[in-house]
């Protein structure tokens, strides 16, 4: 079986968060984004109380575009759509654009 964009072949992969103590316990699990591009790398960098995720998120009708999730303060905000964030409209976005 091939497997493309758009084909309904992929499945339904998370981008999930947690942490480790010096000891090695894991602690709680947060789910960031539930539905993420398969193939597209995820980015993060941390500065003091920040941790910023940048990753390929992915739509229902599989308009795909980079999205930016940040944890301050120990907590997470709601992700957001770089293109909403530059003011441009996500229907520009295809997934042959992967």
């Amino acid at each position: 079986m091939s497997m493309g964009h758009g084909s309904g072949d992929y499945g339904k992969m998370n981008l999930c968060h947690t942490t480790f103590s010096s000891d090695g316990k894991i602690g709680d699990e947060y789910v960031i984004d539930d539905k993420v591009c398969e193939c597209c790398p995820t980015a993060s960098v941390r500065y003091k109380d920040t941790l910023v995720v940048a990753y390929r998120d992915r739509t229902n009708d599989e308009i795909r575009d980079i999205n930016i999730a940040r944890r301050v303060g120990g907590k997470w905000e709601e992700p957001s759509a770089f293109m909403k964030i530059i003011g441009r409209s996500l229907d520009v976005l295809s997934t042959d654009q992967c």
